[in-house]
């Protein structure tokens, strides 16, 4: 029991103390008036049964009417002071699970890309929902020791009050109880170890195949996919099964032993001269307070040692993410790409640490439009992460209008980058709410016409227009349109640098070239960086390059006038 305390003061000391403080007031005040309740049942008793067995320091002369007010007081103000308790306790757990939760969330956000993007989304997902739960469920179960704490030390005193003997074998008792269910403590701690894990597996294996549904339907594979989902929430249940088992079978035992200590001891007081009825009654009565009240700090600290396994999941991610926190921005503004970006020298290694660039030099003019091809694993993405400053070159550098992009001012760029990809993300909602994302300040005129621009009509043909509701991900909607409305998002944004990567490989060809239009229409108001391997997207470019053995190579100019004879985009022009 020493060990479970041990385990709740810990629990306990991650709250702030302003918190704390009023739970273990509060505690204390519940405590005491368990105590003076049940001890004003011995001049009650007495008073009633006409004074006899009266002891101090109750004076026999005081009416009952009145120990039968001061006892309703003292049961009243116990009931009041629990009723806050629980509700505070409530209110307590929540904002520690919020804050804790946003605070590790914060650090997730607050990653170096390429170690965030390592990570697998099932692990923060797990930790994120559900250890972070179970580190609430610890703090009520510290907290409820708390009460049971304090409660269970005024009964002492009561009972060191009323008959030492009887407290001492109750005592000695329940003691013989902890020591023999010390290995459930033991039990339940390793079983809380292994839930952390089971949760990860379960919302990767889950998150993995509810992702590749469409996949999933095409190969006929529902039946491997519903096994393979089984077996994880299989793992989930053997390990809750052994936990109930457990759990209840302590609680069979407390309950059986209770009663047999119980009326072992209320034969003994019935039958002792030296113990007036008055007493035995009192005595009784805090035993029935008493056993259940034990039964129940045992149970809540076997809950606790479950629980407590959670916060060192919760403690390794936040420690992982600030490990590869991003430093904190200098304030000040990034380059605007009013001239050139240069990239000098450049070297960068693949997920493998295999080297993807090396040595590369890139030299983009302001307003230019630049094709980029290359094999499939050349590092076209890689190199459109370091343009973006998702991520920071391993060596050489990268400079906008002369001026390093570097750790402090590299959040800074990319707020004027707007990167594209073969993989387009949107947010569940409506259209306008993926739009407000990019630009939360604009009218709904900055909205139509970004959506024109981007060849995103179709949105007016709904009857919502932008208010239309999309689905979850964008599932509503055909690949093309998802494509076309992230277009029409990353204009809204007004980007200095826009990175197509890939963007119209999973689209059709009538699609391709009405983005095609769109990008061309663009040209000139601002640096457009087009990664493709074919399709129209390519005879836009005024330059292409090809990626190969870590470094670009011209291929040639292909449109010089491009830029001149673009007027680009009145309302999205930077």
């Amino acid at each position: 029991m020493l060990e479970a305390v041990r385990l709740a003061s810990r629990t306990l000391g991650r709250l702030p103390r302003r918190e704390l403080a009023p739970v273990l007031a509060t505690s204390a005040v519940m405590g005491a008036s368990e105590g003076a309740g049940l001890a004003m049942l011995v001049p009650i008793v007495a008073v009633a049964g006409g004074g006899a067995g009266v002891i101090d320091p109750w004076p026999g002369a005081v009416p009952l009417p009145v120990l039968l007010c001061a006892f309703v007081a003292v049961v009243s103000l116990r009931a009041v002071a629990d009723l806050w308790l629980r509700r505070r306790s409530f209110e307590i757990e929540v904002r520690f699970v919020d804050g804790l939760r946003d605070d590790a969330f914060a650090k997730l956000l607050a990653m170096r890309w390429r170690a965030l993007s390592a990570m697998r989304p099932g692990q923060y997902r797990a930790a994120l929902i559900t250890s972070i739960e179970r580190c609430g469920d610890a703090v009520a179960h510290a907290i409820a020791m708390v009460r049971l704490l304090f409660t269970l030390a005024a009964l002492l005193v009561v009972g060191l009050f009323l008959s030492p003997l009887a407290l001492f074998v109750t005592l000695v008792a329940f003691a013989l109880v902890g020591l023999a269910f010390g290995r459930v403590r033991r039990e339940a701690r390793r079983l809380g170890d292994r839930h952390g894990p089971q949760y990860d597996a379960i919302h990767s294996r889950l998150g993995d195949n509810l992702d590749a549904l469409r996949l999933v339907k095409a190969r006929g594979a529902e039946p491997a996919t519903r096994n393979a989902v089984g077996e994880a929430f299989a793992g989930l249940r053997r390990l809750e099964r052994r936990w109930l088992h457990l759990t209840t079978s302590m609680g069979t035992a407390l309950q059986v032993g209770g009663s047999i200590l119980l009326a072992v001891l209320a034969y003994w007081l019935l039958h002792s001269p030296a113990v007036t009825f008055a007493e035995t009654a009192a005595i009784l009565a805090l035993l029935v307070r008493f056993v259940p009240q034990a039964a129940d700090l045992m149970s809540q600290s076997h809950h606790l040692a479950h629980s407590v396994p959670a916060f060192a999941e919760i403690d390794a991610l936040v420690a992982r993410a600030t490990a590869a926190a991003e430093p904190v921005a200098r304030q000040q503004e990034s380059p605007v790409l009013a001239q050139h970006l240069v990239l000098s020298d450049v070297a960068q290694s693949g997920r493998g640490g295999k080297p993807v660039l090396t040595g590369l030099n890139l030299h983009l003019a302001a307003g230019s439009c630049t094709a980029i091809t290359g094999a499939s694993g050349a590092g076209k993405s890689t190199l459109a992460d370091i343009l973006s400053g998702l991520i920071a070159p391993e060596a050489g550098r990268m400079a906008v209008d002369g001026v390093p992009v570097d750790d402090g001012n590299r959040r800074h760029w990319r707020s004027r980058v707007a990167l594209l990809d073969q993989h387009p993300i949107l947010l569940s909602g409506s259209v306008r709410d993926n739009l407000l994302f990019a630009a939360p300040d604009a009218d709904d005129a900055l909205l139509r016409e970004a959506l024109i621009c981007a060849q995103a009509g179709f949105v007016f043909e709904h009857g919502d227009g932008l208010d239309t509701t999309i689905g979850e991900a964008g599932r509503m909607l055909s690949g093309g349109e998802k494509q076309r409305l992230c277009l029409a998002r990353a204009l809204l944004s007004r980007p200095r640098l826009l990175i197509l990567d890939e963007a119209t490989s999973g689209v059709d060809p009538e699609t391709e070239r009405a983005i095609a239009q769109t990008v061309t229409a663009l040209a000139g108001s601002m640096t457009i960086v087009i990664i493709a391997h074919r399709g129209h997207m390519l005879d836009i470019a005024q330059t292409r390059l090809h990626l190969e053995d870590g470094r670009l190579h011209p291929v040639g100019s292909l449109n010089a006038g491009l830029r001149r004879n673009s007027p680009g985009i009145h309302g999205l022009s930077v």
